[in-house]
């Protein structure tokens, strides 16, 4: 028998905060390969959304799968923090031309 999947989405997820599945599995530590298995598996409880390259997921649910012990307002402040190191990343790479 085959088995029937649902992944938990919503119909309209703001796309600011959304994140593509290879960087949520970066924030996991785990490879894409095995994100993508978890996912369809049910393992892990992210909003998705579809879209025209494929699937987007919640930065928030990924980092309360991630870090689950914390609370709402410190997961937001990890996120912000997250958010701050990628733009100072990408800051830096600009000026180095690449």
């Amino acid at each position: 028998m085959v088995g029937v999947f649902r992944l938990k989405s919503i119909r309209k997820l703001d796309i600011n905060n959304c994140i593509w599945g290879i960087e949520a599995s970066r924030i996991l530590g785990i490879s894409k390969p095995t994100f993508d298995k978890r996912i369809l598996m049910g393992r892990y409880d992210i909003r998705c959304q579809r879209r025209p390259k494929g699937f987007v997921y919640s930065i928030f649910d990924v980092f309360k799968v991630a870090h689950p012990t914390l609370n709402n307002r410190q997961i937001e402040e990890l996120i912000m923090n997250y958010r701050i190191k990628l733009a100072a990343k990408r800051k830096t790479n600009k000026k180095r031309g690449g």
